[in-house]
């Protein structure tokens, strides 16, 4: 039987990111050359196994895919990734745009990006990795705030200082400074959000 592959590059997401005046989250989404692969071998069992096994919020997003499409698939899916995991680099939504990108190839079809952002919300907060290029991105609500058509080339240094972030319960930390502290901080008016 045919099977399909789909990739995403993984993304810096801690280049900037905060809370604007209007009192959203967002962060800007700069991509990284660090990718995941996802291989989908379709069975049409309308279940779906995942390896490695502890990719557990690609086949939450399998499951749902087909639930909101009312596709009637099922399959093997195989992640291979070079992004490391709990370090702040897009992992896990890497992971899931990569399968999302290897299923639709089966019906060779492309889903409005809004629909997957839908589907992505109720799995976890997640960096802009649907869209070409730099992005800001609501990562809570899961949705565009604007798309950068210049940023200079850039050599990021990072340090890992060890252990791992999870970012459902990272994401759930209240982080609700005043409009005046963000419009300080941020050094931006309410009418110009990034």
């Amino acid at each position: 039987m045919m099977s399909t592959s789909g990739f995403s590059y993984g993304a810096f997401g801690e280049l900037l990111q905060g809370i604007l005046p209007n009192e959203k989250h967002f962060l800007i989404t700069l991509p990284i050359n660090l990718k995941s692969k996802a291989y989908f071998k379709p069975n049409y069992s309308n279940q779906f196994t995942v390896k490695p096994n502890h990719k557990e919020k690609v086949k939450c997003f399998a499951n749902l895919l087909a639930e909101y499409h009312k596709v009637p698939i099922g399959g093997d899916i195989s992640i291979e990734s070079e992004i490391p995991i709990g370090k702040g680099l897009s992992s896990s939504t890497a992971d899931i745009v990569a399968t999302y990108r290897s299923i639709s190839k089966i019906f060779n079809v492309t889903y409005p990006v809004e629909h997957i952002e839908q589907l992505i919300c109720q799995i976890e907060p997640s960096d802009g990795l649907l869209y070409d290029g730099v992005v800001a991105y609501y990562h809570r609500e899961v949705s565009l705030l604007k798309k950068f058509d210049y940023y200079p080339d850039l050599i990021i240094i990072a340090m890992d200082e060890g252990g791992i972030v999870d970012t459902v319960q990272y994401n759930q930390i209240k982080r609700n400074p005043s409009i005046a502290e963000c419009q300080r901080n941020m050094k931006m008016s309410p009418s110009s959000p990034i």
